[in-house]
């Protein structure tokens, strides 16, 4: 699940950790840990809204709207049509 959600952020969380590593770049290895973190973090979102019956279960975009939460926002936004 996470390599699927977040792989690409991970991947360039942990290239930009190496690359400062190796010029010994503190600013590149504090934004490759963040990226990491953020990826991470995306993925364990996407596993409870999975969990909750928020979202697909194969993907991890949000589609079903949560209880309460309104409907369609098309319908209801001003301006339009």
């Amino acid at each position: 699940m996470l390599l699927r959600c977040a792989g690409p952020l991970i991947a360039v969380g942990a290239g930009l950790i190496v690359v400062g590593g190796v010029l010994r770049h503190a600013w590149l290895v504090t934004m490759g840990a963040m990226l990491v973190l953020m990826a991470t973090v995306h993925a364990m979102r996407c596993h409870v809204m999975r969990s909750r019956g928020a979202a697909d279960p194969d993907g991890c975009s949000s589609n079903v709207p949560l209880p309460g939460a309104g409907g369609d926002r098309d319908e209801d936004s001003p301006g339009t049509g």
